[in-house]
């Protein structure tokens, strides 16, 4: 039973939850595997008491809960947001500019998120076959050929290429400028880009900077954020419920942070990666199967991870914990540190960082622009 869940706000007939240690599965993978989900109450929202159930969308039913308390047990909840941010939003008409990777996996959490009350969105890239692609899968998407018809009307417009094709944008929108609403709110993901850079080169005001990592095409990401001070309360809440919908979000006031979070966050999970790699490689010259060393080496960091978020502990006790006076962890961790693995990791994290500094300062040399094209598959 989850239990603890007070300080919810009243007058709304169904609010998203996010759950941070409280778990109603007894499986703690599963508990952090959901960011968000609704809650729905069986009886009047004045009721001191009551009893709910929560519902991770298109997934079913996780568990049922009663007794809701007055009181906020931070053990559980992350935060309690209304159904206005967590299965709507406030935008009309969504532009994407750019068929990769990310702006597949943002349509994808939209779409399976909110259904029929998702905005209508509309796809431009340069390289037709892509934007084809990604409307054939999705319903809700329209792939159109002319910059202006995905301009048009759009009041978000999501920016997922590479930074090195600002300029081809900012072409394609001068060309459509009788299209582009001056009040649509720019959602950049373009990597060591900051929002001045993007200002001027596209001539908006209302811009959002964010670094979101791929774990997102699961909604167990984390995006990293920042926006200009000409973005509204209105915006701040849609802009919330797009993060929300592939994970946790974390809003920074200043912007030198999304380059820290580049580094840490957004190339992260290629650290983890390589990791596993190694681990099940080790498991293979052992003389397990690859697949046996697969499922042990992925379920340990899953479980490990949900672990760690399910404790409030620091992770330094987590380690000890498993970690006897001679034993085999012990060995293992020596040699470990001995090769220099926490320095490594940590001069590969600054390496990360310096080089985001890098292209934000325009410091790395970049192709032309003009000429390079919208289009690539890992954005």
């Amino acid at each position: 039973m989850l239990s603890g869940l007070g300080a919810i706000r009243r007058g709304a007939s169904a609010l998203a939850v996010s759950v941070r240690h409280g778990c109603a599965s007894s499986r703690a993978s599963h508990c952090r595997a959901v960011s968000s989900l609704s809650w729905v109450p069986s009886t009047d929202n004045r009721a001191k008491r009551s009893s709910a159930t929560l519902l991770m969308p298109n997934r079913g039913l996780i568990s049922g809960m009663s007794g809701i308390p007055g009181t906020l047990d931070r053990e559980q909840i992350v935060y309690i947001e209304d159904e206005s941010t967590a299965s709507s939003l406030p935008f009309q008409k969504i532009a994407i500019i750019g068929a990769g990777v990310m702006s597949n996996v943002i349509v994808a959490r939209l779409v399976e998120s909110l259904g029929a009350k998702c905005p209508p969105i509309f796809l431009y890239d340069v390289e037709p076959k892509q934007s084809a692609k990604m409307a054939e899968e999705f319903e809700q998407v329209t792939a159109v050929a002319q910059s202006c018809e995905v301009f048009q009307d759009a009041d978000l417009i999501l920016l997922a290429v590479k930074p090195q094709n600002i300029a081809s944008v900012a072409a394609e929108m001068k060309n459509s400028r009788d299209c582009v609403r001056k009040d649509a709110l720019v959602l950049s993901i373009l990597a060591g880009t900051p929002t001045i850079t993007i200002q001027k080169a596209l001539g908006m005001r209302r811009i959002v900077r964010a670094m979101p990592n791929t774990p997102c095409a699961l909604g167990m990401g984390i995006t990293v954020w920042v926006s200009t001070a000409d973005v509204d309360d209105t915006q701040v809440v849609g802009i919330e419920g797009v993060f929300g919908v592939m994970g946790e979000s974390v809003r920074v006031r200043d912007e030198k942070f999304l380059d820290m979070a580049t580094a840490l966050a957004g190339s992260g999970p290629a650290y983890v990666y390589l990791a596993m790699e190694a681990m099940v490689d080790a498991g293979v010259q052992m003389g397990f199967p690859r697949d046996t060393a697969v499922q042990l080496v992925q379920n340990t960091f899953q479980g490990a991870g949900a672990y760690a978020m399910h404790s409030t502990r620091h992770l330094a006790q987590l380690r000890n914990d498993i970690t006897s006076p001679g034993g085999t962890t012990a060995a293992a961790l020596y040699t470990l540190e001995r090769g220099g693995l926490r320095t490594t990791l940590s001069d590969a994290v600054f390496a990360a960082h310096r080089k985001a500094v890098e292209l934000g300062e325009g410091k790395n040399p970049l192709p032309d622009a003009m000429g390079s094209g919208l289009s690539d598959d890992s954005y």
